[in-house]
């Protein structure tokens, strides 16, 4: 069968185009509002703010279920039963979003946290945002700009709310409730634009579906497990060695650096449909996949570059002597971006070759080495030392793990190449 991807090349550049210039207008409001709010609530409210944040995002494996990229294929490729799909997908996030809150009260408990109330608000925040799955829709048609475009007017609108809030209270009780609302908000843009109807969803789930999305996602769940535990187990562990006003600092530091982070994910989700309609041509979707590393490469290399060399300014400038002890932090914490960039995006390759196990496997030991190396290291080299498990975890699972094993040897040597930018200017024709 004859494949030309450079059909639609135009929709997918102008999706990337819309979506990358509409994040990056998020993330410097968000850099700035990180900044006043650090400044008025304090580091240790700061830090405290996001412990909560994080045991939040901790157990929100139990709403997605990792069944995005599951949920995305099956729309593109089974279009005439879009509503069946989402519908099905909405229901079991809101099963899963209610279950969360359970095991979030009983963690707190258990870890004997104070303010066990901000951690119900912040849960239930997650219990409404398990309807924006209606989002999959758009990503498997390449109108993701739709979606960033809705969100990015949301969170302008709720960011200079919260600016009002703050200088009023530090009280960050009051920030979670407006996240509360402004997920409320986002939800009903979300419906309105896509005329989904949410209130028959019950009727429309459909429990075969519910069963191969389970099925098809299971390995992608338990792979976003091991990722959230080290991706966010560096905040708790901070919390209980250090104390909130450092984890404080690191939460700023991290703040900083995941700015980022949309960048990845934005490139893999557009051109996911691109290795999809690939896959059936293995020659084809290795120079697709090559040209996706190759790109990102390009970009998080510059963007950690800029980064490194203007941070020390930014914090002699703006923040002051108080936050002087990030700046190594920040090194060390921006050079795993390179790795995650790599990871984020060779994700969808593993998906589309069915190898979900290898890419559990991989999590999994990206996930031992965070909380092995941060516990080792985080008494005698406090935030440093946990930000070099941060690097080292994300450098293993990213990039490294691949060399391990046959089947993603591959994929190895694509990330070590596009290291070099090849084939990043090729369009592949077949």
């Amino acid at each position: 069968m004859e494949v030309n991807l450079s059909e639609n090349l135009k929709n997918y550049k102008k999706n990337l185009t819309n979506v990358l210039f509409e994040q990056l207008v998020r993330l410097i409001l968000s850099f700035l509002y990180t900044i006043a709010l650090t400044k008025q609530i304090g580091l240790e409210n700061y830090g405290q703010l996001s412990l909560v944040l994080s045991v939040t995002v901790l157990f929100s494996v139990l709403i997605h279920q990792g069944m995005e990229m599951v949920c995305i294929k099956k729309l593109v490729e089974q279009q005439e039963d879009a509503d069946l799909i989402l519908s099905t997908a909405v229901v079991m996030q809101l099963i899963g979003a209610l279950l969360s809150i359970v095991v979030i009260q009983l963690f707190v408990h258990f870890m004997s946290y104070d303010n066990s109330y901000l951690y119900l608000i912040s849960s239930s925040t997650a219990l409404i945002g398990a309807a924006t799955c209606i989002k999959y829709e758009y990503h498997a048609k390449v109108q993701g700009y739709v979606i960033s475009r809705i969100n990015t007017i949301n969170y302008i609108i709720f960011l200079f709310v919260k600016l009002v809030v703050i200088q009023y209270s530090s009280n960050i009780g009051y920030l979670l409730v407006v996240d509360f609302i402004a997920m409320t908000f986002l939800v009903f843009m979300y419906i309105r634009k896509s005329k989904f109807k949410i209130f028959q969803v019950l009727k429309k789930a459909n429990y075969n579906i519910a069963i191969t999305i389970t099925k098809s996602s299971r390995y992608v769940a338990y792979s976003s497990v091991a990722l959230l535990v080290f991706t966010k187990v560096d905040q708790l562990i901070i919390s209980k060695y250090l104390g909130l006003t450092e984890n404080g600092l690191y939460a700023f530091t991290a703040s900083i650096v995941a700015a980022s982070y949309f960048i990845p994910t934005v490139v893999s989700t557009t051109f996911y449909p691109r290795l999809i309609n690939a896959s059936k041509n293995n020659e084809l979707l290795n120079s697709e996949m090559q040209k996706q590393l190759s790109f990102i490469s390009l970009m998080s290399i510059f963007i950690v570059s800029i980064s490194i060399g203007g941070y020390p300014f930014f914090i002699d400038i703006v923040m002051g002597v108080e936050y002087e002890g990030t700046k190594v932090l920040f090194s060390i914490m921006m050079l795993a971006f390179i790795p995650i960039s790599l990871g984020v995006v060779s994700n969808k390759w593993y998906f589309v070759k069915k190898m979900e196990k290898l890419l559990l496997r991989r999590t999994i030991g990206g996930a031992v080495i965070a909380v092995t190396f941060s516990l080792l290291t985080v008494e005698e080299y406090g935030v440093n030392g946990v930000a070099f498990a941060f690097l080292v975890s994300h450098l293993y699972s990213g990039v490294l793990a691949n060399l391990f094993s046959k089947g993603t040897r591959q994929i190895f040597l694509m990330q070590i190449k596009s290291l070099y930018f090849s084939g990043i200017f090729s369009v592949k024709r077949v």
